[in-house]
């Protein structure tokens, strides 16, 4: 009876594939025999599911996709205040589900400006799953040979 019932989620995973493929334009290429059927429906669902978001919401702004926070200006936080300020707006980009990781030393001005001048204007996909997470990598922007931001003092 479990194996019927396997045959049968694999068949329904199958449908799933083809309707993706149509809808979305998705590609699937070979099989995934060691992957529980169950747990293939589940993925193909989370990924219907991504592209349906996708599709309807479109992309957004990070400042825009956190509801445009108001926050100080780096230069009017005072210094003794500046790192609790960034681990306050950390800790909003997490309850958002978005990551930073700093793959170097920086300052906490450098990663305040950094998260407010720059990250808040890059476009993400207006997408909410639980468990989704955009991150960003610091370098990605400022590659290591890339010295003009780590100027700023904090």
């Amino acid at each position: 009876m479990e194996k019927d019932s396997k045959a049968i989620q694999r068949t329904l995973n199958v449908q799933k594939k083809n309707d993706l493929e149509a809808l979305y334009g998705a590609k699937y290429v070979g099989e995934a025999t060691d992957l529980p059927p169950e747990d293939e429906a589940d993925w193909l669902d989370y990924i219907a599911e991504f592209e349906r978001q996708c599709e309807a919401n479109g992309r957004i702004s990070v400042r825009d996709f956190m509801g445009d926070p108001l926050l100080p200006t780096l230069a009017s936080i005072p210094a003794l205040e500046l790192h609790e300020t960034l681990q306050r707006v950390l800790a909003l980009l997490m309850e958002n589900s978005i990551e930073i990781h700093f793959d170097r030393e920086v300052t906490d001005a450098e990663a305040y400006r950094f998260i407010t001048d720059e990250l808040f204007e890059v476009e993400i996909d207006n997408v909410r799953i639980e468990g989704l997470h955009d991150i960003f990598v610091y370098s990605e922007f400022h590659p290591e040979g890339d010295h003009r931001r780590n100027e700023i003092k904090g």
